[in-house]
């Protein structure tokens, strides 16, 4: 009715609902049972996994460590030589599809901002001419 989209992930924790949400964007619903999270992750790489950026990504290749299953399959001792063992706990949870992390309300954004999409529109007719 209002033409806009919507995506969202429903999931049994914060980072699987996360990354089943952006398998069918712009527009429609997963959801992913709390039995098939593990079997989800094992293909994704491991820079998916919230701890693993750009350097920790760069760290676990060195180890021969792409996968989330590579990850797994990592002696814990390595993975902690690696990571630390701050970060190496939570990374080997979320793995398994373990994610502790708290779903935490953020409070009414501080700005609002307007998508590339509106960028080139200077009149209100290309603006609905990009909505429909």
């Amino acid at each position: 009715e209002t033409g806009l989209r919507c995506s969202a992930g429903v999931a049994h924790n914060k980072l699987l609902a996360k990354l089943v949400g952006g398998l069918h964007k712009p527009d429609d619903q997963t959801s992913l049972p709390c039995t098939e999270g593990a079997a989800f992750l094992q293909d994704l790489p491991v820079r998916v996994l919230a701890g693993v950026g750009y350097k920790h990504s760069k760290v676990l290749a060195d180890v021969g460590v792409t996968t989330i299953q590579q990850l797994r399959e990592l002696p814990r001792a390595r993975l902690v030589g690696a990571l630390g063992a701050k970060t190496s706990a939570l990374v080997a949870e979320l793995a398994w599809g373990r994610d502790p992390r708290k779903v935490a309300d953020k409070g009414p954004p501080k700005t609002i901002s307007v998508e590339d999409s509106f960028r080139s529109c200077t009149t209100f007719a290309a603006i609905e001419t990009v909505l429909r």
